[in-house]
Order: structure tokens, then C-alpha cells, then sequence
């Protein structure tokens, strides 16, 4: 993904990550503002800093593209129809 996409936090998001408390923002379409790669020794990973929770940063693991999830979404209800 890239900067200007809409997210929306996994359903299984735990409500304080990274120390901080996310309730707020479970939920709701988040726009992804810069990506930064957080890098040591022993592992590599991507965060977002999203433009409503500015200065905070979320691992990307725990999002899934608002597009996708509209596409989801549209396909179970064909099915259930």
C-alpha cells in the first residue's frame, strides 16, 4: 500500500498497541500518511502513521486495505443471496 490509501484496523486488533489506545480508531476508515521501515539486528518491519492518529505509528500487520474490504463484503453478500 501506499501513502494516501484508506485502511481500516483488522477485526482481531488488540485496543492498546504499541502503547497506545486505539479504541477510538477501531473501526473507522483511516487514510495512511507516510510509511517508515523500523529496522534492527534480528527483524525488519513497515509502519504507518495514519493522518487522524498523527505522530503515532501502527504496525502493518494489523490493517487490511478499505478496498479489500468492500470486495469482501460484496462477495458474501452474492453468496447469501
Amino acid at each position: 500500500m501506499k501513502r494516501g490509501d484508506k485502511v481500516i484496523f483488522r477485526s482481531n486488533t488488540p485496543r492498546i498497541l504499541w502503547g497506545v489506545d486505539i479504541n477510538y480508531l477501531l473501526g473507522n476508515i483511516c487514510t495512511i500518511k507516510s510509511i517508515i521501515e523500523l529496522t534492527s539486528k534480528t527483524f525488519e518491519r513497515k509502519a504507518y502513521e495514519l493522518e487522524e492518529a498523527s505522530n503515532y505509528w501502527f504496525p502493518v500487520e494489523e490493517f487490511i486495505p478499505y478496498k479489500g474490504l468492500i470486495a469482501l463484503i460484496d462477495k458474501r453478500r452474492k453468496h447469501e443471496i
